[in-house]
């Protein structure tokens, strides 16, 4: 089962390129996003790097490395 997706405010798009997509972007790069995301748990969180995870579900994200310029634009890696 696939359990990535971009998300773009509360729309989705499924992909299933997450290997490809962390090795891409380095994965552990620092960026500034004073956003905060609503998770699809209900919970909203603030997002302050190009991963974290949400604290009620423990759902990692990392930012698209196409959309960094966008920080709403993020990826949805799956539970932990």
């Amino acid at each position: 089962m696939c359990y990535n997706r971009f998300f773009h405010k509360n729309q989705s798009l499924k992909t299933c390129k997450v290997k490809e997509y962390l090795e891409e972007i380095g994965y552990f790069q620092e960026i500034e996003t004073p956003h905060t995301y609503l998770c699809g748990c209900g919970h909203r969180f603030k997002f302050d790097h190009t991963y974290s995870l949400c604290p009620n579900c423990q759902t990692k994200y990392v930012i698209h490395p196409s959309k960094a310029h966008q920080p709403e634009h993020i990826l949805k890696v799956g539970i932990q």
